[in-house]
């Protein structure tokens, strides 16, 4: 309550600092006042008009209030500022992998999402090869996609003749996620997350000496 009182009294007396109406708006939304964090942003906004941490909250700001969109569009303008800016990249990432999964959306688009995802992901573990969520988040990508096209395999009718191309497809994917997962678990070693979804993969795959592995490293 005291740090809100003082930014206020801050923005009051015209004093001109960007992070006064970061630090004021990050309250709020950490309070979940939405109504006023957008108030704040807004205003310096028109103060600070294209300041990057002005535009970075306010993409922060859009992705906590779901509006997705608005908040890809605050993190291009962001990394025209700072393209090599590894957290915005990531950032931009995340929001396309939110994207991918609202089933409101159109297939198409939620197939170029997935497609966009994928690209900000390699794109941030090209500006930091040892980001780590990155890499778990780009694994994920892949496993998640493969493990939907299988069970979807699996829910055909019996000798349906798209049963073998769609279980090949669902392993490509999740062969495609080992690079990823196996980097992010040599980063985080013994990472539970990490070891669980490297555990289905190799059981699926019937890499049994990796999965061994993984079960010793699990403790089971």
């Amino acid at each position: 309550d005291n740090a809100v009182a003082t930014y206020e009294k801050l923005i009051g007396l015209g004093m001109k600092e960007p992070s006064i109406y970061t630090s004021l708006a990050n309250i709020f939304l950490e309070q979940n006042q939405l109504e006023k964090a957008d108030k704040i942003l807004q205003d310096g906004l028109n103060m600070f008009p294209g300041n990057l941490d002005m535009v970075i909250s306010m993409a922060n700001f859009y992705i906590k209030s779901k509006q997705h969109q608005k908040a890809l569009q605050s993190l291009t303008m962001a990394k025209e500022k700072d393209p090599s800016n590894k957290s915005i990249a990531f950032a931009i990432g995340v929001t396309y992998d939110m994207l991918k999964n609202d089933t409101t959306l159109p297939a198409t688009d939620r197939s170029k999402y997935f497609d966009s995802a994928v690209k900000s992901y390699e794109e941030t573990i090209s500006l930091d090869p040892q980001y780590f969520d990155a890499l778990f988040n780009l694994g994920a990508v892949f496993f998640n996609k493969g493990g939907d096209i299988i069970n979807e395999a699996n829910r055909l009718p019996l000798g349906d003749k798209k049963y073998d191309g769609m279980i090949a497809d669902g392993n490509n994917m999740l062969n495609k996620a080992l690079p990823y997962l196996e980097k992010a678990e040599q980063i985080k070693v013994g990472d539970r997350d990490t070891l669980i979804s490297l555990k289905e993969i190799y059981t699926r795959l019937g890499q049994y000496e990796k999965l061994k592995e993984v079960n010793e490293k699990l403790g089971n």
